[in-house]
């Protein structure tokens, strides 16, 4: 995939549910910490070539948008919580989810469309509640938190630049 292509494909890494296509924990010590040292490195990058994945497992792909600097400044720089700006960012960058087994979820302007997408600020579409009440009840909250994040990192970058994306930590305590 291009650096300087439109979207990212993002794989959700997150600690409440990370996909299970991911291969995380090897055999020896060795072979788990390389699987580590490689889940970091695509975490920085968002590069699906660096996800590290178990034999025969594909994982559930997001599309990510590059959200315009305009859109950034007037809008989500604006929205508080983080949580909520997260939210926001998730529902205007990620309209479409390419499930390992089924038909895609996907947001669009089309009238017959389960989950429709409104025109915005910007030049911007955003996707519904309702969109991503689904998400958060196929793959979590977490994975809205995680992808909202990405994309705000994503607006961030030179466009063509691979990162850096920050380690998505969660937004829960664990033990």
């Amino acid at each position: 995939m291009s650096t300087l292509a439109p979207l990212l494909v993002v794989v959700r890494c997150n600690p409440t549910d990370p996909d299970p296509a991911l291969h995380m924990i090897g055999s020896t010590a060795e072979e788990t910490a390389d699987l580590s040292k490689r889940m970091m490195e695509y975490i920085k990058t968002r590069d699906p070539e660096k996800v590290p994945t178990r034999e025969g497992f594909t994982p559930t792909f997001f599309r990510v948008k590059r959200l315009p600097a305009a859109f950034f400044t007037g809008v989500l720089a604006n929205v508080y919580p983080v949580e909520q700006r997260r939210h926001v960012a998730f529902q205007a960058a990620c309209h479409q989810v390419d499930v390992t087994e089924g038909t895609p979820l996907v947001a669009e302007r089309s009238e017959k469309a389960q989950f429709k997408l409104s025109p915005a600020s910007y030049g911007v579409e955003m996707a519904g509640d309702d969109w991503c009440q689904e998400i958060a009840d196929r793959f979590g909250l977490e994975t809205v938190q995680e992808l909202g994040q990405v994309a705000l990192d994503l607006c961030r970058l030179p466009k063509g630049k691979r990162g850096p994306f920050g380690f998505w930590g969660g937004t829960v305590a664990s033990l």
